[in-house]
């Protein structure tokens, strides 16, 4: 998951209220509640490309480089919303 960034908020299982989407986003509003998924697969890797994301050679978690649940603000790609 990466080493410890000194004051980086934990957390990667969440839910809270969209505060604002990127132009191209189509399934949420903000507002809505939601869930999330933190863990972000490279999509390019040979074990993304098989549809094995656990797998991902590159995968990242929300909390381990960049702050994570118990940040006031989390920042995620629309398909894991």
């Amino acid at each position: 998951m990466g080493p410890y960034i000194k004051g980086m908020p934990f957390g990667h299982e969440f839910s809270g209220v969209v505060d604002a989407i990127g132009s191209d986003v189509t399934h949420v509003n903000v507002g809505d509640k939601v869930t999330g998924c933190p863990a972000i697969p490279c999509y390019q890797c040979e074990y993304c490309l098989k549809g094995e994301y656990a797998r991902c050679e590159k995968l990242f978690v929300i909390g381990s480089y960049e702050p994570g649940s118990f940040a006031e603000y989390v920042k995620l790609p629309a398909q894991n919303v």
